[in-house]
């Protein structure tokens, strides 16, 4: 009787054994990763060149405003109040605003005035924030014009026309380095003065609310009525107390959110890593379902917390410590840190 025979377990047992995936070549892994390296470089390149392009774009306005929007939201849970856009800065100017904005949308230059009192609906962020941004543009190319109609002209006398033409190239640069956005108004802790304001306001609104019922618009003019009572005393008690004893009434910050606040190329580093990684695409698209929603909200928790620092510091010297440097490795930090997940997560899970 033969060997295999006699020991039949043998062989069974010997098959039973699993067989190991073979590895790959040190060149194969030097070639993935030579091919991660420059994918991810040539992204990266494209994306942020091609973002400071568009930079000015309406995309880009649209995207901002939802940034601001976001942040003033959640700064809204730990504040007194927070605008976004600037609005109440056009007030009385509705018309014109958006007069202005049609007129740019048909290429024309100036807008016919409209008679006053017209319009007089409140503008919403997008207006406001829009009509800046389009003001700006339009600023932009009416100088880059006149610098090109100076250069043609040589009519004038040499020194006279070198300055001009120096001036225009000078402020023809400026407006294009100069960043915009959506302003965003944020009062963590109002004052007497403030807050009796905000309730004069309330009242005359509620006042002329004829779409109210008349107990339910009572009852709140008579509330309002008596927290102004109250406030107007809280305001005469701290007149009496000398300024440079008193403490700060409000605690407010106003600051504009610039494309740089919009951390569009800390998602683009991202994206690229994401595209560049070996994986199947819906892997891919998984991550990146994932990973931009949380990294835009990131950055607005970053852009509420900073805005919070700077109405307690006033804009000073722990502000721009926590915006220059705390913040800007924290998110960078959380970047790679999200990207690793994805990878041994999602691309890497084993199945049991």
């Amino acid at each position: 009787m033969s060997e295999s025979q006699e020991n039949p377990s043998a062989r069974s047992d010997s098959s039973a054994e699993p067989k190991l995936a073979p590895q790959p070549s040190r060149k194969a892994v030097h070639r993935k990763t030579l091919k991660f390296v420059v994918v991810f470089m040539v992204s990266v390149l494209i994306m942020l060149v091609g973002y400071e392009v568009e930079k000015q774009s309406l995309p880009n306005d649209w995207y901002l405003l939802q940034v601001a929007r976001s942040t003033g939201w959640l700064l809204r849970f730990v504040g007194y109040s927070c605008t976004v856009g600037g609005a109440e800065r056009f007030k009385g100017k509705e018309a014109l605003v958006r007069a202005s904005l049609a007129a740019w949308h048909r290429g024309e230059d100036a807008p016919a005035l409209p008679p006053p009192g017209v319009d007089t609906v409140p503008l919403s962020p997008w207006e406001a924030w829009g009509f800046q941004a389009a003001q700006a543009r339009h600023d932009r190319v009416k100088v880059q014009a006149e610098l090109d109609a100076a250069l043609k002209d040589t009519t004038k006398p040499e020194p006279e026309r070198s300055k001009r033409i120096d001036e225009l190239q000078a402020h023809a640069m400026q407006m294009k380095t100069m960043d915009m956005g959506p302003l965003v108004s944020f009062v963590w802790k109002a004052g007497p003065d403030r807050r009796l304001a905000d309730a004069r306001k309330e009242l005359e609104e509620t006042q002329g609310a004829s779409a109210l019922p008349e107990p339910e618009r009572s009852r709140r003019v008579t509330e309002l009525k008596a927290r102004i009572a109250a406030l107007e005393k809280d305001v005469l008690a701290a007149s009496a107390i000398p300024r440079d004893k008193r403490e700060r009434d409000d605690l407010i910050f106003p600051f504009i959110v610039v494309p740089d606040c919009g951390a569009v190329q800390s998602m683009a580093i991202f994206l690229a890593a994401i595209l560049a990684f070996p994986a199947p695409w819906w892997r891919r698209l998984a991550g990146l379902l994932i990973g931009i929603p949380a990294l835009f909200w990131v950055n607005a928790f970053r852009l509420s917390f900073l805005g919070v620092i700077g109405a307690w510091d006033a804009g000073g010297p722990r502000f721009k410590f926590a915006h220059e440097y705390v913040w800007q490795g924290i998110y960078i930090v959380f970047v790679v840190a999200l990207w690793m997940a994805w990878v041994e997560l999602l691309v890497r899970r084993r199945q049991p």
